[in-house]
This record gives structure tokens, sequence and C-alpha cells, in this order.
């Protein structure tokens, strides 16, 4: 099992002290693995390092790069939480079997959800005939600590 730094252990000791029953693991290569909770949810992989950290929200390729999070600590660890408890949810594009698009959409004040990133893979081959693109909805359910 890897060593884990001072800034690891200081990023989980804040998302152990704001999330109820949080299922986490440190993965061989270093990287902390926050499980999904509910089977609608999606898992969270942070490779963290206190120049750059990255972020991957799910099982495809939809990530975000963090430059000097220790600067940023409660913005980092604000994003993570709101993923976490379901204020961020993820949408994945695919066609054909294939991830293509990847959205996090937020809950917006008028609870609607509102998209604020979008990444996704380039595909030259547009002469192609293309199926059409299906939608995967992924929510996690964590609870905040006191709040239910």
């Amino acid at each position: 099992m890897p060593k884990m730094s001072d800034f690891s252990n200081r990023v989980i000791e804040l998302l152990e002290i704001n999330i109820s029953g949080l299922i986490y693991e440190l993965e061989e290569n270093g990287i902390l693995r926050i499980n999904q909770k509910g089977e609608n949810g999606f898992t969270i992989r942070i490779g963290l390092d206190e120049n750059e950290t990255i972020v991957y929200y799910g099982n495809g390729g939809h990530h975000e790069h963090w430059s000097k999070p220790n600067e940023f600590l409660q913005d980092f660890i604000g994003s993570i939480i709101a993923s976490l408890i379901g204020e961020i949810r993820q949408v994945t594009h695919v066609r054909n079997g294939n991830e293509i698009k990847w959205e996090s959409q937020i809950l917006n004040e008028n609870n609607e959800w509102q998209t604020i990133y979008t990444s996704g893979k380039i595909s030259f081959a547009f002469w192609k005939k293309k199926d059409p693109i299906s939608k995967i909805y992924k929510i996690n359910s964590y609870s905040l600590k006191g709040k239910g």
C-alpha cells in the first residue's frame, strides 16, 4: 500500500469531516478512489499532488486539472463535495457503445440542471453514418454530516 502524503491525508480528513459514510481507498498507484454511493452514482478518482491534482469523474475520460490545489483548498474540496452530494451530476453521451462527450451539470437556483463544463472526443469520420446518441445520467447520493 502506498504511503499517503500530508496533502492526501488533509484532503481525506476534510472530506470525512463533511461527508457521511465516505467510502474510499488508496489505489496501488497512489490515486485516491472515492466509490460511488447508490447505483446511479459515479466514482471519483483523484491523483493528489500539491502542485497539480487531477480529478477523474466516472469511468470515462472526463477529468479536471487543479493547479496548486493546496492554495485553493476550500474550492477544491467544495467541488468534490458538490459531486458527492448530488449538487453536480455527470452526463455521458454514448454513440455505438463508446463514450464521446461528457458534461458536468450543476443544480442552479431555479432547481434546473445547467451545464458548466463540457469535454469530448474529436471524430474525423464525418463520412460515416452516425447512430443516435444516448445519454447516461450519473448522480451521487452521499449526504453532508448533520443534514440527513
